[in-house]
């Protein structure tokens, strides 16, 4: 069973949130600082683009720290 979900506001200044859930993926985002995707084969976390990023799938996890590989 397919189904679709969007969210869209903007609060404080110019932070505008996005949710979007379509079947087993969901994204969501505060741009410009957080960004959130997951679905069965991976998870993403990152804060300013790869400031910050943690990205999981089952076989492996990626972490950026100031853009660094680490």
């Amino acid at each position: 069973m397919q189904y679709s979900v969007n969210e869209n506001f903007t609060f404080l200044y110019r932070i505008n949130y996005h949710r979007e859930t379509k079947g087993e993926n969901t994204n969501m985002d505060m741009f410009p600082f957080i960004s959130y995707s997951q679905n069965p084969k991976r998870t993403k976390v990152s804060f300013a683009y790869r400031f910050f990023s943690v990205n999981k799938s089952k076989t492996a996890t990626k972490v950026h720290l100031l853009f660094i590989p680490v």
